[in-house]
């Protein structure tokens, strides 16, 4: 043991530390690259976003307004009726024919279809019960939802692997 020095084991070389330093940086750059891919996705999607939920409200202001046509008509209808149920019939009848729905109706009364477009193939769509008596609510809406209005296409297979 004369020979050998006190501490002597492993030792790291300059290369060694360059080396490490060089991995570190590529590490980095990658996660770098990660992290903006994944900034540049959340970014898209928030605009997405932002676009359906504008669109949702334009469409929603237009069919308030569309629904408030459709009020003031009805009302027009029920004085021009002047009491009698078969003059508002007709008036409610030719309203609705206004519309381009099939004709309905239930026990409830006529219904009414009224669609706003809002992106796409996508519409806000109302549906509107209007009772033919003379007294009471004008309309009653049962049904405002957004619908999709593209053609569906069949698949006739799912391909579970991709080539």
């Amino acid at each position: 043991m004369k020979g050998e020095k006190a501490g002597a084991g492993f030792r790291i070389g300059p290369g060694m530390a360059s080396l490490l330093m060089i991995l570190v940086t590529l590490l980095m750059a990658a996660l770098a690259i990660l992290a903006m891919a994944g900034a540049q996705t959340d970014a898209t999607l928030s605009q997405r976003n932002l676009d359906a939920t504008v669109g949702y409200y334009q469409a929603a202001a237009q069919m308030q307004r569309e629904l408030a046509g459709i009020d003031g008509r009805l009302l027009e209808a029920r004085k021009a009726a002047a009491g009698d149920a078969g003059a508002y019939e007709r008036l409610v009848r030719a309203i609705q024919a206004d519309h381009p729905a099939e004709p309905a109706e239930d026990a409830g009364g006529l219904i009414l279809w009224v669609a706003v477009p809002m992106r796409n193939d996508f519409y806000l769509e109302a549906l509107l019960r209007v009772p033919l008596q003379l007294a009471g609510p004008r309309f009653e809406m049962f049904s405002h939802k957004p619908v999709d209005r593209a053609p569906w296409e069949a698949q006739t297979h799912l391909n579970l692997f991709s080539q």
